[in-house]
């Protein structure tokens, strides 16, 4: 969905801050969460008063949903829609048509966006002329405004493509339930890369499933009509999803995404939150980086979803030279739930990689023992021809143990 900096942004709309203070807000450290434990004198080292006290109530407000700020920005375009220009952005506030004092009404048919001048004009205490802003106007407007963005979109579309990466015994992950879960994004092509489950079961079917996805993703490349701008869902096997993030190497705009089966919702929108919590971060141990040996086999085990035992490693690698973990803070199936974990995930790799050319020079022959969901697998693939991955070999969990299933060579 939106970095952590836009949903810090979103946060504070929510409670009809406008865009731009809003703005100022976060680029002095002020958060929703720090803004309703700061005091009134702090805040009035930086800001006007008038600003202060606005800030102090609304901070404290029963927040409007990510759900329909989403929608405002989507169906109005977050745009004034008094003086609406549908080519530029200016400085607007969430306004509540019938106060929010009195009814507590954060409903989508209760709210419009509105500038800063048409914001003030809305608050305006009539006593002899009349309302320059009727609550029936401001609806009027709102859908004259919808229409118009309606018809610009309509213009102007921005279109995506879809992967499907998936076992056929696999029932959540459809044309139908993509198209359900981004009603608001238009995909022009669906493509699906899928197999047999019971195939894979075969050593030799891995290698045959691994040249299908090289020979798809090379007709997505080079096909003019595909829009290069991806979408990724995966319920695949762990080998098969870094070996497509490893097909998506070259700067490619792609982005991934996991099945949520939280608070009794499936879906396979991210969710969002403001600020992460300790057991959604990650841990690494790298203090065996290097156990003081020449040997050319390095190891990465990464725990996001449960642990791996020393000897589901050693039962198939006797000797190596290097080690080292990346793991949840949490490790659980329902640890990933935000896009900003995967962000963090790829920040932490890049960098122990860039650690391990320091520190072991021996090593050549990578082997990625993971155990957790497939976004953050599509990130190790996304790397391996990037980075001093020269070799990779790949390993699948069939529930027991860990088996070879094959290597990836970088070809730069």
């Amino acid at each position: 969905m939106v970095k952590r900096e836009e949903k810090s942004l979103r946060n504070l709309i929510a409670v009809g801050i406008n865009d731009d203070l809003a703005k100022k807000l976060l680029k002095k450290g002020y958060t929703k969460s720090k803004l309703q434990k700061v005091s009134k004198k702090e805040l009035m080292k930086t800001f006007p008063d008038e600003d202060i006290d606005s800030i102090k109530e609304k901070v404290d407000r029963i927040p409007i949903s990510n759900e329909t700020i989403e929608r405002l920005m989507v169906e109005c375009d977050w745009k004034c829609c008094v003086c609406p220009d549908i080519t530029k952005s200016q400085p607007v506030i969430i306004h509540h048509i019938t106060e929010y004092a009195l009814t507590q009404d954060n409903s989508f048919d209760n709210l419009v966006v509105l500038c800063l001048n048409h914001h003030a004009d809305a608050h305006t205490e009539v006593k002899i002329a009349k309302d320059p802003l009727p609550a029936n106007l401001l609806k009027i407007k709102k859908t004259e405004l919808m229409k118009k963005v309606m018809c610009y979109k309509e213009l102007h579309i921005e279109s995506k493509t879809a992967i499907i990466h998936f076992t056929k015994n696999i029932t959540n992950i459809t044309r139908e339930k993509i198209r359900k879960d981004f009603y608001r994004t238009e995909f022009k092509d669906i493509i699906e890369i899928s197999c047999n489950f019971n195939l894979l079961k075969e050593q030799d079917k891995w290698e045959i499933e691994r040249k299908r996805q090289e020979e798809i993703v090379s007709i997505i490349k080079n096909d003019e009509n595909i829009i290069k701008d991806f979408m990724v869902f995966s319920m695949h096997r762990i080998p098969l999803v870094i070996h497509l993030g490893s097909l998506f190497r070259d700067g490619l705009p792609v982005k991934t995404y996991h099945f949520q089966r939280i608070g009794g919702k499936d879906s396979w929108v991210w969710l969002e939150e403001e600020e992460l919590e300790f057991d959604d971060h990650l841990s690494r141990d790298d203090s065996k980086i290097n156990i003081g040996n020449n040997n050319e086999n390095f190891i990465f085990a990464i725990e996001l979803s449960g642990t791996i035992r020393e000897e589901d490693i050693s039962d198939v690698i006797k000797d190596f030279g290097g080690i080292c973990k990346i793991t949840a803070n949490n490790p659980s199936q329902l640890w990933l739930k935000y896009y900003e974990q995967v962000i963090e995930f790829k920040e932490l790799f890049y960098k122990l990689i860039g650690q391990i050319k320091k520190q072991n020079q021996s090593a050549k022959k990578f082997h990625i023992f993971y155990y957790g969901p497939t976004p953050p697998a599509f990130i190790i693939g996304q790397a391996i021809n990037t980075t001093i991955l020269t070799e990779v070999n790949l390993y699948n969990y069939d529930g027991s143990k860990y088996s070879f299933i094959f290597t990836i060579k970088n070809e730069s």
